[in-house]
């Protein structure tokens, strides 16, 4: 896990105007304090902060020359040890035992996009062609990484964070005014442009998952076709649970691969409680809610150390000096961006650098009734369960609200570019049905939605704001592949109710059902932190209108879900405000 910057000129000599190098080595120290280089050429500028994880000798420094590639990567190959073999037996050899040389050594042996479609991971990397003289750049099939990416007339370039472009690049930002009214209707960066997903600065933009893209020297963008997913198989016999446990066991295996000091967050859940169940070698930390004494059990019964993180004495000064830390560290901001901080703060207190997150597992095998579950025959669940929801119509409510629930944005063609919005976002959910089939189809729409533009990023960044490495198992593209061959009748079944096939796993390990066989609760701050912070926000929430950054409130839908999240994007934003507007970096 670490930090990445590439500046590519393409067949033109960079001007040395553009860049700030030093500004570039201090904003990625936080994601890798343990290791910095930089390689100059006259088109070229490609940066590298490390974490120090998996073969923790300086040979495994980046960026890593091959004969034909300078490459820069963030992230992790999972199954990098298989793919090592593979190599070797083509005649390759290796000089470390890190999963950089492999990925680096799959890259010169079969080019980038042949490597990404074996690669299992989570990964985002510049490659530069020394042959070609082209820049690849990509990212994992699940956006897990983050690559942010501006392009000018004279130059292409990227970075892991958006503070590193903002501030390493010598350049005017502007705020982009489209991307705040989504931040503020949705709690994250959800809103596309041609080159990926929005952030709150103009032409800056997260690469799409999956995607690979070629600057070549002439500067113009190549884009190949990301990694498809398997079609759900509605004629597959019934899966057994040796065979799923069996799966998540290789791959929670692999996840374990670390030479440093790892945990797992332990909400006492389902998918926390598998993981944890899997992990031989790790602490739980648990962020203190209404969940902790389940969390308790499912960690004694597991025998592994148990690390509750207090967050109910925090006030409200002392919150808006958290997020004013995130905000300036990475130049991005989330309205949930407390909860995953708080914990990854308290695990480097405790010097450890590897945790392991079950984002996505709920999306995957129906833990929500906000996903559609359409081939579901009528079923009666336990009375702690809900049924689902039945349209894409009430999934992308409850996923965004709509424009409609929402005093109306000032600008008008905000308005028009809002109502596109969901236009495109119904497209996208028609051509999934296509390529997966429609129950699969629900599924990856909240993968793309909520867990590419929220989940996936908050959780990055807030752990890498502390030099702390995040893997997610149930984001593994084998656990996801086998998942969405599951239908809904497979993954809900009236005696136990939602992900079925996971809490099968936990009673074939024993572990007991008064741990999980209950409502659920989420992964949340405590109530009297909530209340805490209530009143600041709303005092938040009027300094924005008076500055003409909030132009409407939620009137109808889901009110008090959308006010509340109001309230959370309006002092995330205050943060993000005062360290890059308030101080001229970006304008309004």
């Amino acid at each position: 896990m670490c930090g990445l910057f590439s500046l590519f000129s393409g067949r033109f000599e960079m001007d040395s105007q553009i860049l700030n190098p030093e500004e570039v080595e201090s904003t990625l120290a936080p994601r890798g304090p343990d290791a910095f280089r930089q390689e100059t050429r006259d088109n070229l500028y490609l940066a590298h902060s490390r974490l120090k994880v998996i073969d923790l000798d300086d040979r495994s420094n980046q960026p890593f020359q091959t004969q034909n590639w300078l490459i820069a990567y963030n992230g992790e190959i999972f199954n990098f040890k298989k793919l090592r073999q593979i190599l070797k037996s083509e005649g390759w050899s290796f000089n470390t035992e890190s999963d950089t040389e492999v990925l680096a050594l799959a890259i010169e042996a079969w080019g980038p996009q042949k490597a990404m479609q074996e690669f299992h991971g989570m990964y985002a990397f510049a490659a530069y062609s020394l042959k070609e003289n082209s820049l690849y750049i990509a990212r994992d099939p699940l956006g897990i990484k983050p690559l942010y990416w501006t392009l000018e007339n004279d130059y292409v370039a990227c970075a892991s964070w958006p503070s590193t472009l903002l501030k390493g690049l010598k350049k005017e930002w502007k705020l982009d005014r489209l991307g705040l009214t989504q931040f503020f209707m949705l709690g994250g960066s959800f809103g596309k442009t041609k080159n990926g997903d929005r952030s709150l600065v103009d032409n800056i933009n997260m690469l799409p998952p999956g995607q690979l893209v070629k600057i070549d020297e002439n500067l113009k963008v190549h884009k190949e076709t990301p990694r498809p997913f398997k079609k759900e198989n509605t004629s597959a016999p019934q899966y057994s649970t040796e065979e799923l446990l069996s799966l998540l066991k290789e791959v929670q295996h692999e996840h374990l691969e670390s030479d440093v000091p790892m945990t797992v967050f332990l909400s006492g859940g389902v998918d926390s409680t598998l993981l944890a169940a899997l992990s031989q070698k790790t602490v739980a930390f648990h962020l203190e809610s209404g969940e902790q004494q389940y969390a308790q059990e499912a960690a004694d019964f597991l025998k592994i150390p148990f690390v509750c993180v207090d967050n109910k004495t925090l006030s409200a000064l002392e919150i808006d000096d958290l997020l004013l830390e995130y905000a300036t560290k990475s130049g991005q901001i989330y309205s949930s961006a407390l909860q995953p901080q708080i914990t990854c703060r308290a695990m480097q207190l405790e010097n450890i650098k590897v945790g392991i997150s079950a984002n996505g597992a709920d999306e995957l095998f129906l833990g929500y009734p906000s996903i559609p579950s359409p081939n579901l025959p009528e079923t009666v669940l336990p009375s702690h369960e809900r049924a689902s929801v039945q349209t894409i119509d009430e999934q992308m409510q409850h996923i965004f609200s709509f424009p409609s629930d929402f005093k109306n944005p000032k600008d008008s063609d905000q308005k028009e570019l809002l109502q596109f919005f969901f236009e495109e976002e119904k497209k996208d959910f028609s051509n999934l049905v296509t390529t997966l089939g429609e129950e699969a189809a629900h599924r990856m729409y909240h993968l793309q939605t909520y867990v590419k533009n929220d989940l996936n990023p908050n959780l990055d960044h807030a752990s890498m704001l502390y030099g702390i490495e995040m893997r997610v198992p149930f984001l593994d593209t084998r656990v996801v592949d086998f998942a969405l061959q599951l239908g809904s009748e497979q993954l809900i079944r009236p005696e136990i109710g939602r992900k079925a096939p996971l809490k099968d796993i936990l009673d074939h390990l024993g572990v007991p059902r008064s741990i999980w066989f209950r409502l659920k609760q989420g992964f949340s701050l405590h109530s009297s932190t909530l209340l805490t912070m209530r009143d600041h926000r709303l005092g938040q929430l009027e300094e924005l209108r008076k500055d003409e950054l909030l132009h409407y409130m939620p009137l109808g839908g889901n009110l008090s879900r959308d006010f509340f999240r109001t309230l959370s994007a309006a002092s995330a934003f205050s943060a993000w405000k005062k360290a890059w507007i308030d101080t001229g970096v970006v304008s309004v």
